[in-house]
């Protein structure tokens, strides 16, 4: 358990360095036309690349913390160090510790993923669910 939380920290350093990058449109997008209010996050569905749970998320995260890049920012982040716990406790039940961690490797330092979980678009949380 210590090794997976450690590997997660380090991962963490890399991916938080990148969570103060500048803003893209689909991230302001999403703060400002569904994450203001949470019944527009859940119901108002205007767009197919609107992910009404990560609006949510947004809304719950900038509410509780401000508007900030990295308030918006911080659904996908925890999303993404989920999705790298569930993919080692997965390698490791259906495998071994030595494929979880390359599962993991392997993953966290793929350049998409780094970029979905870094940037408030919502796949990441997609990813999680799956």
């Amino acid at each position: 358990m210590f090794k997976v939380v450690l590997m997660l920290l380090v991962i963490s350093v890399f991916y938080i360095l990148q969570l103060g990058n500048v803003i893209t449109y689909d991230e302001s997008y999403t703060y400002f036309t569904y994450a203001h209010n949470p019944l527009v996050a859940l119901i108002h569905y205007t767009r197919p690349n609107n992910h009404q749970f990560h609006s949510l998320l947004v809304w719950f995260s900038t509410t509780f913390i401000g508007d900030s890049t990295v308030a918006i920012r911080i659904p996908v982040y925890l999303s993404a160090m989920l999705t790298l716990s569930y993919v080692y406790q997965l390698g490791k039940r259906f495998y071994n510790a030595q494929v979880a961690w390359v599962a993991v490797i392997i993953l966290a330092s793929q350049p998409l993923l780094v970029q979905y979980a870094t940037e408030a678009r919502g796949y990441m949380v997609s990813m999680l669910r799956t």
